[in-house]
């Protein structure tokens, strides 16, 4: 057998047999990209958390994931959204220095205590 067929047989791009990617995950026979709240720390799929981006000095919940720049994921509930806001880990995740305008986070989080 040559050297570099040995090789690639060894070095198979991919999870391990029987296991699926860390970034996804499997429902309904498709697979779901996977991302961590910043304030929890849990995993949920994409379309369960929020991505947050600064855009323009702002805090600006992004909807529809299109947001350009660098985005941090949260869960959609007042305990997730007030906690990644406090303990500074929004910030972290989203690497800003300074202080940025957090209001349209705020009125979101508003939002979601009314409801």
């Amino acid at each position: 057998m040559h050297r570099s067929s040995v090789r690639s047989a060894r070095m198979r791009p991919g999870p391990a047999p029987g296991r699926i990617w860390e970034c996804c995950k499997k429902e309904a026979g498709r697979m779901v990209p996977v991302r961590t709240c910043v304030a929890c720390r849990e995993r949920a799929a994409r379309t369960e958390l929020l991505r947050v981006v600064v855009h323009e000095d702002r805090l600006v919940v992004d909807d529809r994931a299109v947001l350009p720049g660098r985005g941090a994921w949260v869960h959609p509930t007042v305990h997730c959204l007030d906690r990644a806001v406090t303990r500074g880990s929004l910030l972290r995740a989203l690497r800003v220095s300074g202080k940025p305008d957090i209001s349209p986070l705020e009125n979101r989080l508003k939002k979601l205590m009314d409801n």
